[in-house]
């Protein structure tokens, strides 16, 4: 997973973009996760390390938000095309598909319910099929765009060959 952080208003406000690509054997999950924090002071404590630097970030819609997001699957795909869906929530977004494999006939068959159509024993791989994430955005003035990847590792395995 590959993780940024972007600064902006002197230092104060930080954005965290983490791209998800998670390809586990039974579950796949690709998209991208955005949170903006603000530098809040806090009361050095002694006994609480968090605080010796005397602030804490945290989550808030009060910092600078990203501007114009544009999430892009394998190069040019809308996220909708693999079944995309948004997570909101006061300083954070995730944009995210995911797939979850399981031997559905044993499934079936623990219910009772026999041995379903054809129609519905197809598996929905979508996630499964995702090899880039990449994601572009206004920040602090600037446009930003962060990627994660498959394909330069197997370019770099193809030219160690």
């Amino acid at each position: 997973m590959t993780t940024r952080i972007f600064y902006a208003n002197d230092g104060n406000d930080r954005l965290i973009v983490s791209m998800i690509r998670s390809r586990l054997v039974f579950f796949h999950e690709a998209g991208v996760a955005v949170s903006s924090e603000r530098k809040v002071p806090t009361r050095v404590v002694w006994w609480k390390p968090a605080t010796w630097r005397g602030f804490q970030w945290r989550r808030s819609a009060d910092a600078e938000q990203p501007r114009n997001l544009r999430c892009l699957f394998n190069g040019s795909v809308d996220p909708a095309a693999f079944g995309g869906t948004a997570e909101t929530a006061p300083g954070y977004f995730k944009l995210a598909c995911d797939s979850l494999v399981i031997r559905r006939h044993c499934v079936w068959v623990a219910q009772g319910d026999g041995t379903p159509s054809a129609d519905a024993a197809s598996v929905d791989r979508r996630a499964a099929d995702v090899r880039d994430v990449a994601l572009r955005f206004d920040y602090g003035g600037q446009a930003r765009t962060v990627r994660h990847s498959a394909a330069p590792r197997a370019a770099a395995a193809a030219a160690a060959t």
